[in-house]
């Protein structure tokens, strides 16, 4: 067997959106992920100097970091805290107990007594009352504290808090901000150091984080999908696009001296046109998904995906990497329920079946070739972890350190060693991006199309009057365009992603459409002052017709449920998307004797959920989990004519008539997502049919 290491390269993408918004950054979250994330994360490689990881680092997030540090703009959660709590009013009260706990509850909250008593009494009717001062200065304290590293929880001053745990004084409530700021200060000193030890780049990103393709061509959409929806007018700005990679490179070489070498297209979305422009800008390296590599030519065999690509135009060549979508969603999604030392085994694993699958499909050279690129979100799946993630990253370095097998590398590096050219060029490759390999995330709802239009309005008008503008306010034009071309806004748009803070996205967008108007001096259209969701997405049908279908199993009885019900929920909850996430659809209905319930891909589905159906306030309760079907009811003679059957779909029947009232059924539907401790719950009254 070959001695020969298969490499690594692990890409943690930094990244928020611009949060600005009338001199305020309005979410907390670039200050709240850089005291726990960008700053104690990379620290931890100083534990294993041999260890290297790319950092892909948006330059909207340094700038924003910028600001913090030089205290030329706050945030709402920093205004909040700093009023001293005799002081607030009964509506910034509400805003603290809405704001004040958007955390991991169980690794967050829960393990610290005096903040986890302060969120049961905010659940609590009479909250904003009940509370007194001392409950108001150690909420505005805990929120701040909560979120601190690992590493910077050890600090004397962090010590001395989390071990007084109550009855904080105004004073420390302020040094605690201060000391959030003295973290943000040694960011970047942090990574130009382990840059010169050797285990760190850092890659970057278009600067307001665009989907470049789309820029370049708003239809190029469908050419990933061909059912895609068109803009109106079409957006066609290839300008754009290159002016964002370059003010990104300009960037990169005022922040760390250099020339950037590679850059992770934002969501990995690439296209041809897109491809050359980082050519035409010398670019060296670019990264984007397995799905789009597949969809743009028929490979051999599934491990091309391992070998690098180069890409060649008429003015000059690139090197794509793609990236690994299972093995970055185990740590994305997976392993923070996992024990550390079985999840960092798991890992290796996995990444040892790829390397001797390489050796038995392919020359033993090959080896010198492949390199497995782990790209994921380098923030917010941490929150999910016990620890933020320190343990199983611990736990992780260490088994690939002592597993000869395997090798860390940076992508520069891989990018200019020679070893792309395992495989023969590429000249030509289909749009997508990193999800489903295509760009419906962001063009494919009806909501994100009017944003569309309003942005590609407003960029026509821009173009058709900018000669008359002088070179100051085109510029200033200019970065309000590039800001409102970020990816983020149409990201929440469509009934893909749910947050609480999801309105905010739409409010900054069209703030920024506003403000363009504004700066031509043009009347702004009433569109722009209306939210862009009109209504909220309904996720209960009614059945239309009774239904009776067979109890086995099998998809092709689908059809028996074509006038069913269905609750839906929606597939994920946060600020991250996973590649494969099912949306979950219960179905229900009823004959005249039963009620029925149906969960296509029934395993698929489940995995790592558990739903409860509560059926007549608790007359009967249905539970599908991992293990399968379970009943309770208060009726013990219900057993006899309840029936399931679990196949490709589960389905279960259900007698009603001991508990049902003068026909009206109430179903409570509740499912807790384990990935991310998120419990989702709808209930409902209908008529028996």
């Amino acid at each position: 067997m070959s001695n020969k290491p298969l490499r690594i390269a692990f890409l943690w993408h930094n990244h928020q959106p611009y949060y600005e918004k009338d001199g305020e950054f309005i979410l907390p979250w670039v200050r709240l992920h850089a005291v726990k994330d960008y700053y104690d994360l990379p620290l931890l490689l100083h534990e294993f100097p041999k260890i290297k990881k790319t950092y892909n680092i948006v330059p909207s997030l340094f700038l924003q970091l910028e600001k913090y540090i030089d205290r030329s703009v706050e945030d709402t959660i920093q205004k909040l805290t700093k009023i001293p709590a005799k002081d607030l009013n009964e509506e910034q009260k509400i805003q603290i107990l809405k704001s004040f706990f958007l955390c991991n509850e169980n690794n967050m909250i829960r393990p610290y007594p005096r903040y986890n008593e302060l969120f049961e009494k905010s659940k609590k009717i009479d909250a904003v009352n009940l509370l007194v001062e001392q409950d108001w200065l150690d909420l505005q304290v805990w929120y701040n504290l909560t979120w601190l590293g690992e590493f910077s929880k050890t600090t004397p001053f962090a010590k001395r808090l989390f071990n007084k745990g109550c009855k904080f004084t105004e004073k420390e409530k302020m040094l605690l901000l201060d000391f959030h700021l003295e973290i943000i200060k040694n960011i970047k000193v942090l990574f130009n150091n382990l840059i010169e030890l050797g285990q760190v780049s850092i890659s970057t990103t278009p600067y307001y984080h665009p989907i470049l393709p789309l820029l370049c061509n708003s239809e190029i959409a469908k050419e990933a999908n061909p059912m895609n929806p068109s803009c109106n007018p079409q957006f066609l700005y290839p300008e754009d696009a290159n002016q964002q990679i370059q003010m990104s490179i300009d960037f990169y070489q005022k922040e760390f001296g250099s020339l950037v070498k590679g850059f992770w297209p934002s969501e990995g979305s690439i296209s041809n046109e897109s491809i050359k422009l980082f050519i035409k800008n010398k670019v060296k390296w670019i990264a984007s998904d397995e799905a789009v590599l597949f969809a743009s030519e028929y490979p051999k065999t599934y491990l091309e995906k391992f070998f690098p690509r180069k890409y060649a135009s008429k003015d000059g060549e690139i090197t794509i990497f793609f990236r690994d979508h299972t093995l970055s969603d185990k740590i994305g999604f997976v392993y923070s329920n996992w024990n550390p030392h079985d999840a960092a085994k798991d890992f290796v694993d996995l990444l040892l079946k790829i390397r001797t699958t390489i050796i038995n499909n392919l020359e033993e050279k090959a080896l010198d070739s492949a390199i497995v690129s782990i790209i994921l979100d380098g923030e917010n799946c941490w929150e999910y972890y016990p620890k933020n993630g320190s343990d199983f990253q611990r736990a992780l370095y260490s088994l690939i350190l002592n597993t000869p097998e395997l090798q860390t590398c940076f992508l520069d590096e891989a990018a200019e060693d020679g070893s792309n050219e395992f495989l023969q060029k590429m000249s030509s490759i289909r749009s997508g991006s990193w999800i489903d390999g295509n760009f419906n995330i962001w063009i494919g709802h009806n909501d994100d199309i009017e944003a569309w239009n309003m942005l590609s309005k407003v960029r026509q008008k821009f173009e058709q009057q900018k000669s008359s503008f002088s070179k100051e306010l085109c510029e200033k034009i200019y970065n309000e365009l590039y800001i409102a071309e970020g990816s983020d806004w149409f990201w929440w748009y469509g009934p893909e992603h749910n947050a609480e803070n999801k309105e905010d996205f739409d409010v900054l967008f069209r703030w920024h459409i506003k403000n363009l108007y504004d700066l031509m001096g043009e009347s702004i259209p009433e569109e722009v002052f209306l939210p862009i969701p009109k209504t909220a997405q309904s996720n209960i049908t009614l059945p239309k017709t009774r239904i009776s279908p067979a109890i086995d199993g099998k998809e092709d009885s689908n059809i028996a449920w074509e006038n069913s019900g269905n609750f839906s929920f929606s597939p994920s909850f946060s600020t991250m998307h996973q590649i494969g996430l099912y949306a979950t659809k219960i179905f229900f209905g009823n004959d005249e004797h039963f009620l029925f319930f149906k969960i296509e891909d029934f395993w698929k589905t489940i995995h790592n959920k558990i739903i409860t159906i509560d059926i007549a306030k608790g007359n009967v309760i249905l539970q599908f989990d991992s293990t399968g079907i379970s009943i309770k009811s208060k009726n013990e003679g219900m057993y006899d004519g309840y029936s399931f059957s679990i196949g490709k779909i589960a389905v279960v029947r259900i007698p009603f008539e001991e508990y049902s009232n003068e026909k009206i059924m109430n179903l409570n539907v509740k499912m807790i997502d384990l990935t991310n401790s998120k419990t989702t719950e709808e209930n409902l009254d209908f008529k028996l049919l």
